[in-house]
């Protein structure tokens, strides 16, 4: 007689095979769809945050239980997240130049018209008559002067040039020239050529 001993068997899941994150991609993350390893509620937030949200407004537009406190002191200071926050944010703004037609010839452009209607003596008007009097905005002359000077690096300290030769003379350097040419055969070359 034979008897069969049945033994209850647990059926393991296997190691990290829980369910996914309700807001990961089926792998748990998004590395498949948009080249970062991000979760689709950290992508959510870095957009809000490319597009000019506060921490707190990107919380909230992703529908993140994430405490603004930890998303400063910790989303914000990993290099993921600011590398994505600033590709997002340069992504936006070359549409929107190309968008708008906005570009660095048409804001210096703009800016010396603003100089030139600050420069010139306009006459204060009453009523639509001339009183005599001009007026000038040198104020507004003078920011859109300094824009202009900064776009085009004219403010920045100038780098002082150390010219060993400077002060040397003309026949010191004569001699300093004869004794590159002599070590570098080069002498030899100039009279092999002369003859």
């Amino acid at each position: 007689m034979t008897i069969e001993v049945k033994t209850a068997t647990k059926t393991r899941k296997p190691k990290g095979g829980s369910k996914p994150n309700r807001r990961q991609a089926p792998n748990g993350s998004l590395a498949g769809v948009v080249g970062t390893t991000l979760t689709i509620e950290q992508e959510a937030y870095c957009r809000g945050r490319a597009m000019g949200m506060s921490i707190e407004e990107a919380l909230l537009a992703c529908n993140s239980k994430v405490k603004p406190i930890t998303a400063r002191t910790k989303w914000e200071k990993l290099p993921a997240f600011r590398d994505r926050i600033a590709e997002l944010s340069r992504i936006a703004t070359e549409n929107a130049i190309l968008k708008t037609g906005l570009d660095r010839e048409w804001v210096i452009s703009r800016l010396m018209q603003v100089v030139d209607r600050c420069m010139q003596a306009e006459p204060v008007l009453v009523k639509g008559e001339p009183t005599g009097e001009f007026k000038f905005d040198a104020s507004g002359a003078n920011a859109a002067l300094k824009m202009l000077g900064d776009t085009m690096g004219l403010f920045k300290p100038q780098e002082e040039k150390h010219d060993e030769f400077s002060n040397l003379s003309d026949a010191d350097l004569a001699r300093i020239a004869a004794g590159l040419a002599a070590e570098s055969g080069l002498l030899a070359y100039i009279a092999g050529t002369e003859a």
